[in-house]
């Protein structure tokens, strides 16, 4: 359980941090010719409040959390291109103590670079340098580079696999494999099972999808100064597990909006160098998301 939850934080943190969730995550086959120039994505979420398990006596903590990112990809001739992009994330919590930050936030720069191999075969290496800090403490131990190196092979039309490695010093687990693959079952059925957004998606009309899934939120951070050995300038790893469902239109072309909500079992923060674990109790959660391709 410890292997799985580090694995799914680490990918929400490289995979989806470095050049856009949706791309990489969901992305075109590779014989499309049509790549959006221009990519934007608005998303936030609120998770009702829970108490933590051990750690009755804090109380209860709500979560309000959200994450921008914007990129521009540049073709480099026939088969290569660039992006470069940024990206800022900050989770906010209603109840904080010198273990149990208020804020963790997320501010880094996008550069990723890729190629088609042959028509069935690409891969992509991309990294977010930035800081990665809690509280309002930005401190030059709060820089972080997570990176990813991989590569989509589509076996057939309608079967599509990735496969990878990467990297990031503040993640509990420094390096670790990336995979996944993506299967069109029917003309409207997909299963998308991939990291960190594992996805089940129904076609109910053109411009409209139904879906059921799970999302694996958080990353390494660095904790400022406290007065408390095992958190002062630690390095925190928080962790958050959901299951949910959604629907997602989109008005006109290039533009997506997903509404969804579900329920989130498990909030952890782990100061996994020197120590102290808490993890809290499950709650609801409603989220909403803008995408635009230009």
């Amino acid at each position: 359980m410890r292997i799985l939850t580090g694995f799914s934080i680490w990918i929400s943190t490289v995979v989806a941090g470095f050049a856009g969730e949706q791309e990489i995550i969901q992305p075109a086959p590779i014989s499309s010719p049509v790549q959006p120039t221009w990519s934007a994505q608005f998303e936030g979420d609120y998770t009702f409040g829970s108490r933590f398990k051990d750690f009755g006596q804090f109380g209860t903590q709500a979560e309000y959390h959200y994450s921008i990112q914007a990129s521009r990809r540049f073709n480099l001739g026939d088969n290569w291109f660039f992006k470069i992009g940024f990206a800022e994330e900050q989770f906010q919590f209603s109840r904080s103590n010198s273990f149990l930050p208020y804020s963790l936030t997320k501010i880094a720069g996008q550069f990723g670079i890729g190629s088609s191999l042959t028509e069935t075969l690409r891969w992509e290496l991309g990294v977010s340098p930035g800081v990665y800090y809690t509280r309002d403490h930005i401190t030059g131990n709060s820089f972080d580079a997570p990176t990813v190196l991989f590569g989509r092979w589509q076996v057939t039309p309608q079967f599509a696999l990735t496969l990878g490695v990467g990297g990031s010093y503040l993640s509990q687990y420094h390096v670790l494999p990336v995979g996944g693959f993506t299967w069109q079952a029917t003309d409207r059925l997909t299963l998308n099972a991939t990291f960190p957004k594992p996805r089940l998606v129904y076609e109910i009309a053109h411009g409209a999808d139904l879906y059921v899934g799970g999302e694996f939120l958080g990353g390494g951070f660095r904790n400022g100064p406290t007065d408390d050995r095992r958190t002062n300038n630690a390095v925190l790893s928080y962790t958050e597990d959901r299951l949910g469902g959604g629907l997602i239109f989109q008005p006109i072309r290039g533009v997506k909006l997903d509404l969804s909500s579900g329920f989130t079992f498990q909030r952890e923060f782990n100061y996994y160098r020197s120590g102290p674990v808490f993890r809290s109790k499950g709650a609801p959660y409603l989220a909403a998301q803008l995408r635009i391709d230009l």
